[in-house]
């Protein structure tokens, strides 16, 4: 078997340990984006509707302890690689494009929403690592900024799943609206 190397991972493990859980989150976003073609559903997310159909899942079949790597490496390690390849998109012609003013504008938008999400998450004695996540999802671009902050938060799979779930729950009503 290939042994995967332990700087991808946190545990050595070979390929096709991590193969089951893969396979079941490539079938949940397929399936995702497949809804989206129904009337309700179109008006979500694929995102949304991933969660929701993990949720369904995890609670009518559940998950077997073979998928648990596999689960995690998407949710980890291949979600961060996610973000990186997201930022590749903006080019420096698009930056030159908006000017300074712009970028000085969206700067102070940004920090400005940042500080604003967490003073209100202390206020609300929200925990840190939750009113971090939040305050990255809501300033800047969502779950892949939650995803991005959660390597420097360290925050429990509970506190991300929820950060995620807020933003594009709301982020979705706001585009509803």
């Amino acid at each position: 078997m290939t042994q995967i190397p332990s700087t991808f991972i946190s545990k050595r493990g070979t390929a096709a340990d991590f193969v089951p859980g893969i396979v079941l989150v490539a079938v949940i976003t397929a399936s995702a984006y497949g809804l989206r073609s129904l009337p309700f559903v179109s008006s979500l997310s694929p995102m949304i509707t991933a969660i929701f159909l993990g949720m369904i899942f995890a609670n009518i079949v559940g998950f077997s302890s073979s998928a648990e790597a596999g689960i995690s490496i998407a949710g980890k390690k291949l979600l961060r690689l996610a973000v990186a390849m997201l930022g590749l998109q903006l080019t420096f012609g698009q930056l030159a494009s908006i000017g300074m003013t712009g970028i000085a504008f969206a700067a102070i938008v940004v920090i400005s929403t940042l500080l604003f999400t967490i003073w209100m998450g202390r206020l609300l004695r929200v925990d840190k690592k939750l009113s971090l996540l939040l305050a990255t999802g809501t300033a800047i671009c969502g779950a892949s900024a939650i995803a991005g902050a959660n390597a420097v938060t360290r925050a429990t799979d509970e506190d991300v799943s929820y950060a995620v779930t807020c933003i594009t729950l709301f982020g979705t009503i706001a585009m509803l609206l």
